[in-house]
């Protein structure tokens, strides 16, 4: 046990009382008993410094894809043992062997594990494929020491460092096309459609479509009425007289979609086949969306959210918008009956066959 220099008569009372189990001491110089903890004397070891742990890169992190593996760094923790040598004198001793558990939980009412392993204190890499996102993540690492190695041989217990990030599925961006017009005869109407060529890219780091696995993209297309099929003739009264000379149905809405990974697409913008003749001026609208729906993955285990061969039809997917526009046909008397269609800025007119 340790000796104490008492210089007051308050202590006779204490002792009498039975408190000197609440008292801190210090040891006197040469007194200490050498041992394999530093609790020896009743003299407590400090805390483990467990450092700080950190994500490399930018949060929020895109789940899968370029930013998968997450790489975490963590600083060098520390612990510094208070220890009798075998001078029986007490002395600061660094502990040089520690050992850390690291957790990845995301946040679901309560922080809930998904990941886990023990490994060097200096870093280690999670494979986001098929985590739930969009959600709120952390990093949890315990730094023990370990246990009778090291310099200190103390035994102290876990002390925890967090970080905080976020996932979030990557989506289309970049979204760009060129129209390549065909060439056109005037005795062949049905020449000079236009192909639209629609690309884009992921807002994955590295922009690869071949992550954008959990997006689908769609085309949505309405026209200037209520009808479906929409009727280009645009009939008005009862018979019906025609205010277009287009003979031309179409679904309304048209839906078109397919998975993003393909990064590209092709709209095949044909013009009518038939007319009513003799042509009289004539203009019919419809609006294009170009949109996209990821498929995110907080509600559902991941084995049972899987899409169905149509899911681009279903209006109750949460499909956001990349781009929209409006587009016009036309037949019209320029020096001569013409066709004329516009579509992302690009006009596209061809001949028609002589008016009798």
């Amino acid at each position: 046990m340790c000796r104490y220099t008492v210089v007051s008569a308050v202590v006779g009372a204490i002792a009498s009382l039975g408190l000197w189990a609440g008292v801190a001491c210090a040891m006197e110089p040469g007194t200490c008993i050498p041992g394999t903890k530093a609790e020896h004397g009743g003299c407590a070891a400090t805390p483990i410094q467990p450092g700080s742990v950190a994500c490399q890169g930018s949060s929020p992190f895109y789940e899968g894809g370029c930013d998968s593996p997450i790489s975490f760094a963590k600083s060098q923790p520390t612990d510094v043992d208070h220890c009798c040598n075998q001078d029986r004198e007490m002395e600061d001793i660094a502990e040089d062997e520690f050992e850390c558990y690291w957790k990845v939980q995301w946040d679901k009412n309560d922080w809930e594990d998904v990941w886990g392993t023990t490994n060097s204190c200096a870093g280690v890499s999670w494979d986001s494929n098929h985590a739930y996102a969009p959600r709120s993540y952390r990093v949890k690492v315990g730094v023990n020491d370990t246990s009778g190695t090291g310099a200190a041989t103390g035994d102290d217990q876990v002390q925890y460092c967090l970080a905080y990030f976020s996932l979030t599925p990557p989506k289309v961006t970049d979204w760009d096309f060129n129209v390549a017009l065909g060439s056109y005869d005037v005795d062949t109407p049905t020449d000079g459609d236009v192909t639209a060529y629609y690309v884009w890219s992921s807002t994955c780091t590295c922009g690869d479509p071949a992550d954008l696995d959990d997006v689908w993209i769609r085309e949505y297309v309405t026209w200037d009425g209520t009808d479906n099929p929409h009727d280009c003739r645009h009939p008005v009264g009862d018979p019906p007289s025609y205010t277009n000379c287009f003979q031309m149905t179409q679904d309304n809405p048209i839906i078109l979609g397919l998975p993003a990974t393909s990064g590209q697409a092709e709209d095949f913008l044909g013009a009518p086949d038939q007319y009513y003749t003799p042509y009289w001026a004539s203009a019919c609208k419809d609006h294009q969306k170009i949109q996209q729906c990821v498929k995110y993955k907080d509600s559902l285990p991941i084995s049972q959210y899987n899409w169905q061969a149509a899911d681009y039809e279903n209006d109750s997917h949460p499909w956001e918008l990349i781009r929209e526009h409006d587009q016009w046909m036309y037949v019209e008397n320029v020096g001569g009956w013409r066709y004329r269609f516009t579509s992302w800025g690009i006009v596209h007119t061809k001949g028609l066959p002589y008016n009798p």
